[in-house]
């Protein structure tokens, strides 16, 4: 694969054994009870969900402070990381993918069917859209249950809407979100979800790991904290922003629940 197409997947992306499905439960069902135990109706009255942390990446030293925004409304999002010239930004904005490298760089549109499914994957995953069936249509089948290092798997299909297709393994004790898994030609696409605590009511990862699955060093997202947004900065979607910037900045609203 060329390196370039490579390196711009791997942008936006920075979201075995055999078994039947269990009858008698359909996928909606299961993701039904997962969300239950993620927090369930507490879910429905989240806008924008604000993750600050840190973010490091593989051979790249240390950990560099930064924010992930997520409209889970509309399925857009911003993650950022770094500062000055190691400053490193993509947003999708329901429409358009966008990425920087560097304070004062371009800020430019990633063309590509290959990469607007991508971006579309990664805003299903950052939307929660499986939750939401209703605001994000989804074709669904059950894999049943898969094992992995000594660990349960109840394993779902899901075809977002204009996205690809990706495989949502949620713990079998718990009904938490574990990983979320896409393939490509040049490889699996891997979001593994750790260290569930709960804020609000809500159960959320402090830890995520991303990577091609059967490469070195995945890339660690460390949450410090999780915060609840109604209004963002003006061209949140767009542009590179962070938290202590929203109070000067003009505001919009995060826009009404569906």
């Amino acid at each position: 694969m060329h390196a370039e197409l490579r390196a711009g997947i791997t942008a936006i992306l920075f979201s075995l054994g055999t078994a039947a499905p269990l009858p008698g439960t359909t996928p909606s069902e299961v993701l039904a009870r997962a969300k239950a135990a993620h927090g369930g109706s507490a879910w429905d009255r989240v806008g924008v969900l604000v993750m600050p942390g840190s973010v490091q990446v593989e051979d790249q030293g240390e950990p560099l402070d930064g924010e992930t925004w997520e409209d889970l409304a509309h399925g857009r999002y911003l993650r950022w990381y770094g500062s000055g010239e190691a400053l490193r930004w993509w947003s999708f904005d329901g429409k358009d993918f966008r990425m920087q490298n560097g304070v004062g760089g371009p800020s430019y549109l990633v063309p590509g069917e290959l990469r607007d499914q991508v971006a579309r994957t990664c805003a299903y995953m950052h939307a929660r859209g499986y939750w939401y069936p209703g605001r994000f249509p989804a074709a669904m089948a059950d894999l049943g249950l898969k094992q992995e290092e000594g660990a349960t798997y109840r394993v779902l299909l899901i075809k977002p809407r204009g996205a690809l297709p990706l495989e949502c393994w949620l713990d079998a004790d718990q009904g938490l979100v574990s990983r979320v898994t896409w393939t490509l030609r040049q490889g699996t696409w891997r979001y593994t979800f750790a260290d569930y605590r709960e804020v609000a009511g809500l159960k959320l990862p402090f830890l995520i790991l991303c990577g091609w699955e059967g490469e070195p060093g995945p890339t660690r997202i460390q949450a410090r904290e999780y915060r609840f947004a109604d209004r963002v900065p003006a061209g949140c979607w767009t542009r590179w922003c962070r938290t202590p910037d929203t109070a000067a900045a003009p505001a919009e609203a995060a826009g009404p629940l569906p």
